[in-house]
């Protein structure tokens, strides 16, 4: 999977996917074509006409085959070709392995390793069966991971190796952890292995009894396990692994025993419920899906997470998601509907004109609460800046925009700039970092800070600004109109023949309070004169950012005895580039890869 997100394999291979769960599966009784592809459609109607047209660009995504309820073996008369019929769910599942339905499509289909009989026989000679178990490799790593104790990780792993069955549970990493969690329980004790934990039902007891007697369990561990056991003989019964919020409340559950229970990972929700749990917390203000392909069903998801009056999401993050063309019309459609929304970052996810439209369209919505957009890194040029520039003109929610590694050169900066020149544009924090522009764009800066006491924090960082650009900015910042709070100037070719203008803006301004001038040459001649401002009694400047390894003795004893002398001062050695949430990927040679993917799976460690 992570293979396809980026791109290396099946590269515009499908156009569609249809994504079907054992849960759902379990959940129905019959169904046509057409309503399995609608089920995660928006608005329910899907262009099923144009889907159909091509079925090679079709791949059904089939999870937890072997915990579905239906028997795939079916006599060929009994399968259907009509994708608008309605049909018990075996007979249109089996109609589209055999490709009765929908001929040329593909599956991708996660099972057990011994659960794929029933498929085998419905495969074509051209499909391709690959299993991807929890490998031996992978299980060692997971036990060495597990025990803190190598000695004891070579200890349980040596046991379960030599056993078939807990081998063959191990294949399946939740039951890994089970397994784990059961052994170590033992180890404490003292017991011998091969008498304590003999069977299957041994290690499950094991494993029970360590989590129902933890600290989380507090002190109702008796009651779970009576309703635990109720609800095991159900699932005995009825032959399933999936049960409903009824099915829980029918043995005795109450929603704080639920709660307990998905604690200790006895119960597991699934995805979906994972996902609209979001709705319930409080205390959760921000989502973060950086890194991740965000589909259609993703999209509607977070429609109804974001659309609940209960939801507390003020901020979320998609970050690197590699966006299509359709997300950014469900984006749109989010910001329009998510009254709470109060911010969005979008960065490392290419932008053209017409994705830059869509947002812009949405931001000037009078549904859209939107205060906050970041779009660092986004491809955007200057052609683009039109059209946001209107948007600054007219909005009035929107009050912090950040562009930072945009290719916006003069043009596109000073077009940016033109709304904040009027009083009526309500932004108050601009960034553009390392946006291509030079000191040719500081008079039209330089301007919209005399005109518009609304603007609080400016980013100009790693642009060629230069000591001629900064003089303009400096005359700005001293003008009495001006209420600017913070600007970053980190790596803007800046030298001492700017720092005596600096030096009366640290003396004559009343409202900057942060300065970062990280990355520029200004010597000790002008870093001098800034600390001399910085000593001054009317500074009233908290946080500066300035160069001093380079420093001589005597810069430095100055240096010294300022921090004495303003002990609220503080020295700052961070750049925007360094700001929390600038980086979203780590590196292995020449290759970015997301986080989760350096991670084994996603097990609970002990």
């Amino acid at each position: 999977m992570f293979e396809w997100a980026n791109g290396k394999i099946w590269k515009n291979m499908f156009s569609y996917v249809v994504y079907i769960t054992s849960h759902e599966i379990n959940q129905m009784a019959n169904s046509s074509l057409v309503e399995l592809i609608s089920k995660d459609w928006p608005d329910g109607q899907p262009p099923i006409a144009d889907i159909l047209s091509d079925p090679q660009k079709i791949l059904f995504v089939l999870e937890d085959l072997d915990n579905m309820d239906i028997n795939l073996n079916i006599n060929k008369s009994a399968l259907c070709g009509d994708s608008r019929e309605q049909m018990p769910v075996l007979v249109l599942l089996a109609s589209l392995l055999t490709r009765k339905m929908v001929p040329g499509c593909s599956f991708l289909i996660s099972s057990r390793p011994d659960s794929m009989a029933a498929t085998w026989a419905l495969m074509k000679k051209t499909d391709t069966l690959l299993t991807l178990p929890f490998s031996c490799e992978m299980r060692q790593k997971y036990f060495t991971l597990f025990f803190k104790d190598s000695q004891r990780a070579i200890t349980a792993f040596k046991f379960v190796q030599e056993n078939e069955i807990f081998t063959h549970l191990c294949q399946v990493p939740i039951l890994c952890w089970v397994t784990c969690i059961a052994l170590n329980r033992q180890m404490d004790k003292g017991d011998d292995l091969k008498h304590s934990c003999q069977t299957l039902t041994d290690l499950y007891a094991h494993f029970l009894a360590d989590t129902l007697t933890s600290e989380a369990a507090n002190q109702c561990a008796l009651v779970l396990l009576q309703h635990l056991c109720s609800l095991a003989l159900e699932g005995l019964l009825h032959d399933t692994l999936h049960f409903t919020e009824e099915d829980l409340r029918s043995v005795g559950f109450t929603t704080a025993d639920v709660s307990t229970l998905q604690t200790l990972k006895i119960l597991l929700p699934s995805s979906n419920h994972v996902f609209k749990a979001i709705v319930h917390n409080q205390n959760l203000t921000f989502l973060s899906l950086n890194c991740m392909p965000i589909s259609l069903k993703v999209f509607s998801l977070l429609h109804e997470v974001l659309a609940n009056p209960m939801c507390s999401i003020q901020h979320l993050s998609l970050m690197k998601c590699d966006l299509k063309a359709s997300a950014y019309e469900e984006i749109a459609s989010l910001l329009i509907s998510s009254r709470k929304l109060k911010k969005l970052t979008l960065s490392k996810n290419p932008l053209n004109d017409r994705r830059v439209k869509i947002l812009c369209d949405a931001l000037l919505h009078p549904d859209c609460a939107l205060e906050s957009l970041v779009l660092l890194f986004c491809c955007i040029t200057k052609s683009c800046c039109d059209v946001l520039a209107r948007t600054l003109m007219i909005s009035e929610t929107l009050k912090h925009l950040d562009l930072s590694v945009n290719y916006l050169q003069n043009d596109g900066v000073m077009l940016l700039i033109l709304p904040l020149v009027f009083t009526s544009c309500t932004l108050q924090e601009l960034e553009l970092s390392g946006c291509f522009f030079t000191g040719d764009a500081c008079r039209q800066i330089a301007f919209a800070l005399k005109s518009n006491p609304n603007l609080k924090s400016l980013e100009l960082g790693s642009n060629h600004i230069g000591d001629a650009g900064m003089e303009l900015l400096c005359d700005a910042l001293k003008h009495p109109n001006c209420k600017l709070e913070n600007i970053g100037l980190e790596e803007c070719m800046l030298t001492s023949a700017c720092c005596a203008s600096l030096t009366s803006v640290l003396i004559g301004s009343k409202t900057l309070r942060k300065l970062n001038l990280l990355g520029n040459k200004l010597g000790d001649e002008g870093i001098v004169q800034l600390l001399e401002g910085l000593g001054h009694p009317d500074c009233v400047l908290q946080t500066v950012g300035l160069q001093i390894e380079a420093m001589d003795a005597e810069t430095m004893t100055l240096f010294t005895s300022i921090k004495k002398k303003n002990t609220k001062l503080q020295f700052s050695d961070q750049s925007w580039a360094k700001k929390e949430g600038r980086e979203v990927s780590c590196k292995l040679g020449d290759v970015s890869f997301p986080l989760s993917a350096l991670r084994l799976p996603d097990l609970p460690w002990h």
